[in-house]
Formats: C-alpha cells, structure tokens, sequence
C-alpha cells in the first residue's frame, strides 16, 4: 500500500466521520439536505476505498464477501438481531418482494467492483453518467406518474449534453489503447443499476414504514451474498485464492491500514446502501442518477489526486462536458414541480413546444 493510499484512507474517514455528525440533524429541508451530504460522503468513499482494497485484496469476488460479511455484522449489532428479524417476520410480503430486488443489488456490486479492477474510477463514474439519460426514458412507463417529473425540452438538452460529453470521453478512451471488456462490465452496471433504481423506486412507494432502513438493508446483504458466493466457486475464486497464499497470513494484516482499509470499505458500503435507500425515497428515481452525476466531480479529483489517474485534452473535455450536462439536468430537476393544469399542457406536450395553461 503507497503513502498516497494510505493519506487516502485517513482523509476519508476524516470526512466520513464530520458527515456521520449531520445523522442528529432531523427538521425538514435540512434533514435531507443532510442526507443527500450523508449519501455523497459514502459514495465518495466507497469508490476510492474500494479501488485501494482491490491492491489489498486482488480478488474481487473474496472482496466482496467478505464486505458483505461485515456489513451484515454491523447491521445487526446496531440495529439488534430479535428487532430486525421481527419486523421481517411482521411484513413477510414486503420483505419477499424487498428481497427479490437483491439480485439487482448484487449485479451492481459485482459489475462495479469488476470495472474497477479492469478500469479506471474516472471510467467507471463518467460512462455511468449516462444512467440519469436511459432512467428518463422508462422512467414514466413503470412508475406512478405522482412519483415522476414531466419530461421537457431543456432536460431534453442537458441530458443530450451529458451524453455527447460521455461519448467522446469513452471514444477518446478506446482510442487511447483502453480495455474493451472494462466498457463491457461498465455497461452491464448501467442497465443493472436503472433497473435497480426503478425496481427499489417501485417498491418503496408502497413500503410501509414500520419496516425500518435496517431491516431492508439486512435482506439486502444477506440475500445478495448468495450470487456473489455462487460466482466466488463458478469462477474459481476459492482455487485462485490458494494461489494467493499471503491474504491467509498474519504478516499480510500485521499493518493496521490494510485491515482498516477492508473494514472502512466495508463500512462504507453499508452507509452507502442506508443512506442510498433513505434518499430514494424522498427523490424520483431519475433525479438520484442526476445527483449521483453531480458527486463524480469529487471522485474525479479525488482519483487524480490520491490514485495518480490522469486525463488527456480530449478526455478532459468530454469528461467536462458530460459533468456539465449532469449539473445542468441536476438544475432543472431543481426547479419547482409544475401545478396541475401545467402538468396537462405537459403531457400534451412533453418537449414544451407548446404554451402553458393559466
């Protein structure tokens, strides 16, 4: 592990830490101003930490369940086994439904951690910028048209820009000698996670609330780590991990940063996964790919700064402009909802080509 990784580390749990402070801030606006700081903190972390524990752990499966593994631990030491399992056993058809969506879950973790291991952080976040553009489009047909926004001539266009911007930066990364099979699991991960999001979306809207953020977030760990641990022996983890000798040593783990470094990632993904599915509730669902696009400008810096990851002219450009669009979208969605008879003129016509009803 290099100094820089380990500067890393601290930083972010520096800041991990000031942010977990905001959790006792709970009146109105603030409270999700609080957890929109809260979610982007954790994505932040998760997505350096993790390209540092891949040095620590190169296998990304074993990664992964052993996150999990903690993960399911904290969960039930802060949250109390007999309470959690109750509210389980209370809402049995919900937490069925909850469950099924954990193969989503599970297919975002593995595809995330794989594009990691094979590309870049900047890779990863900037092609997934295109996610807020493919959420918009099926977003309308699944959900509740209450739990939408209208779609209208300016989101048009800044999605339109965040996408051309996405292109080039993917084409001047191809050109540049970049893995093709990194852009593969990438693009996995954006229709995995639009689905996700639409499919959590879809069934928080009739969630009850007696069933808490911690209950849902043990189903999910717990139920996702049955793909990750199928995949562990399908693709021989557990014969490479021989090969791999060292992680079984004590000598590997006597330098407290690496076992800090895979418990901070595992504690990241699981503030992550809470935060993440406290804020959907309160947001459409093509509004949290937007904000999502907003947090990459400081794992971008971040990426360049502690992993040494640089950028061409070109890519530099697309990679501003797809950020650009991102912001853009994030203004629009910003503004207040429209009133019922704009809604109607909206539906009439969603490019706003027409005037609205008074």
């Amino acid at each position: 592990m290099f100094d820089s990784d380990r500067w890393a580390l601290m930083s972010m749990g520096g800041i991990m830490s000031l942010a977990l402070c905001l959790n006792f801030v709970k009146t109105g606006k603030i409270w999700s101003a609080s957890l929109l700081i809260l979610w982007v903190t954790a994505s932040v972390s998760m997505n350096i930490v993790n390209k540092i524990a891949l040095k620590v752990v190169p296998l990304p499966m074993t990664l992964l369940i052993v996150q999990m593994v903690i993960g399911v631990f904290l969960i039930l030491v802060l949250c109390g086994p007999s309470r959690l399992l109750k509210e389980i056993y209370e809402h049995a058809e919900h937490s069925r439904r909850w469950s099924m969506l954990t193969i989503f879950f599970a297919g975002g973790l593995i595809t995330s951690i794989l594009a990691l291991k094979t590309g870049s952080v900047t890779l990863l976040l900037i092609l997934r910028n295109l996610m807020p553009l493919c959420s918009l489009l099926v977003e309308r047909q699944l959900l509740p048209l209450s739990s939408t926004r209208p779609i209208t001539l300016e989101s048009v266009l800044a999605l339109t820009l965040l996408a051309s911007g996405t292109a080039l930066y993917a084409f001047r990364y191809m050109t540049n000698g970049g893995a093709t099979h990194a852009l593969g699991w990438i693009v996995l991960n954006i229709v995995t996670m639009v689905s996700y999001r639409l499919a959590e979306r879809r069934v928080l809207w009739d969630m009850p609330r007696t069933l808490s953020f911690g209950a849902l977030n043990l189903m999910q760990n717990f139920f996702g780590l049955i793909p990750v641990v199928i995949l562990f022996f399908a693709w021989g983890e557990h014969r490479t991990l021989s090969e791999h000798s060292y992680l079984l040593k004590l000598d590997h783990w006597r330098d407290p940063m690496t076992s800090v470094c895979i418990l901070f990632s595992g504690s990241a993904g699981v503030a992550l996964g809470y935060y993440s599915t406290m804020l959907q509730k309160e947001v459409t669902a093509t509004t949290m790919l937007a904000l999502q696009s907003i947090m990459k400008v400081a794992v971008i810096f971040l990426a360049m700064v502690v992993l040494h990851e640089h950028l061409g002219h070109w890519s530099a450009i697309g990679c501003g402009i797809s950020l650009v669009g991102g912001a853009w979208y994030a203004w629009v969605i910003s503004k207040p909802e429209l009133q019922k008879g704009e809604v109607e003129s909206s539906e009439d016509d969603p490019l706003g080509t027409k005037e609205v009803k008074q």
